[in-house]
């Protein structure tokens, strides 16, 4: 039942999670095994051997992606079989884009070999459709330096919280923006925030990348289409649907803190195909734990996560949860929540009215970009949530 004082202390001991499926399950972002007298070799590319499976990810991008995909550009006989590069990017863009994730905001390279770092914000971004260091403005200085909070062009504009998170149209909405603003408003942002250097690579970058574009659209346009402009809608589609279900739940007034805006998702197979991504009230709490340090992480702070009162899921994945949220099934999602205290045991009846809460817009107060706050007001089913303490946490 919800708690009859929201300020009691929640009773948790008897909900303890003591392990999780990620802790031992297999892993499956690897998807051709390294031969046994290469691996030592490989391994030797990183730091820590827990990150060898990420070493063997260099090799796995380079035979599955990026041999292939020169082949159809210099072999003409190849460039009627380049649609067959869409089957590889689409069996690879998730871990893919949870490669980059992570050795964006951590350093597994071993001495010497720190350059690999390259590899991944600049070669990889352009295989999921974002230009080089593209992925370290956005993510790392916009996502996380502003923890989701919209300001205009002081905060996130990849910001959740001001659309209505149950709201498909606003998702479209959502994915416009970023699909055919980015490329100004990301150097708009970063100059905004005075960092003029940032703002002008990043800008160059961006020009660089589209035109590199054209030009091989111009001189090899089937590999082209196959290989680079279908990947970069597709890429573009997954990486916005991703973060939007991956702040779908966002509470109005916590919605400063890390516990009021992401989740987490235990016993997750997708856990085993995307770094344990799934993990990610755990990555925002402290996007230096280690992709297979989160489960652990999980299983010592779910105390402080019921005090705090995050969420937790499990069996599903993040676009489950969108998806359900978009067709109001919220049955479906309370099917798979997971009660870490006893104030958090809920029928479907009271987790319906818990869960409503957590999809109203939430807009700051000082007008910023008002135009599209009335707009996104005017096609809410609920009044937003107007944010007064823009401190973050």
């Amino acid at each position: 039942m919800a708690p009859a004082n929201e300020h009691a202390i929640p009773s948790i001991n008897e909900f303890r999670i003591e392990k999780v499926d990620e802790l031992t399950g297999p892993r499956k972002e690897i998807k051709i095994p390294i031969p046994g007298f290469l691996k030592s070799t490989v391994h030797k590319m990183v730091k820590d051997p827990k990150d060898n499976r990420m070493a063997e990810f260099v090799v796995n991008h380079m035979l599955i992606n990026l041999i292939p995909m020169i082949c159809f550009f210099t072999i003409p006989a190849l460039e009627k079989w380049s649609f067959v590069y869409l089957i590889l990017h689409i069996l690879t863009l998730q871990p893919t884009i949870l490669f980059i994730h992570y050795v964006s905001h951590v350093r597994p390279w071993a001495k010497g070999l720190e350059f690999l770092r390259y590899y991944a914000i600049v070669i990889q971004l352009g295989f999921i459709g974002i230009s080089p260091f593209g992925y370290e403005s956005h993510h790392l200085r916009m996502h996380h330096g502003e923890n989701n909070a919209y300001d205009g062009y002081f905060g996130d504009l990849s910001s959740t919280e001001i659309y209505e998170r149950d709201n498909f149209f606003h998702w479209i909405i959502y994915w416009l923006r970023f699909y055919l603003g980015i490329c100004l408003e990301l150097p708009i942002w970063a100059f905004s925030k005075g960092q003029y250097f940032e703002c002008f690579r990043d800008f160059s970058w961006i020009c660089a990348y589209y035109a590199s574009y054209y030009y091989l659209y111009t001189i090899k346009p089937t590999p082209a289409f196959w290989c680079l402009l279908l990947p970069h809608v597709i890429g573009g589609v997954a990486l916005m649907l991703g973060n939007f279900s991956q702040h779908v739940f966002v509470k109005p007034d916590k919605c400063r803190s890390s516990y009021g805006l992401a989740y987490n998702i235990i016993n997750s197979h997708e856990n085993q195909n995307t770094w344990n991504d799934c993990y990610h009230l755990q990555h925002h709490l402290n996007s230096q734990i280690r992709w297979h340090d989160l489960p652990s992480s999980f299983i010592r702070m779910q105390d402080k996560i019921a005090r705090n009162g995050g969420l937790t899921f499990k069996n599903c994945e993040f676009l489950n949860l969108g998806l359900w949220s978009f067709l109001g099934k919220t049955d479906k999602i309370h099917e798979h929540f997971v009660p870490l205290c006893k104030e958090q045991l809920m029928t479907k009846e009271e987790f319906r009215v818990f869960i409503d809460e957590w999809y109203r817009p939430i807009h700051p107060a000082k007008g910023k970009h008002w135009l599209l706050m009335k707009f996104l007001a005017a096609t809410a089913k609920r009044e937003p949530y107007i944010v007064k303490n823009e401190k973050r946490a």
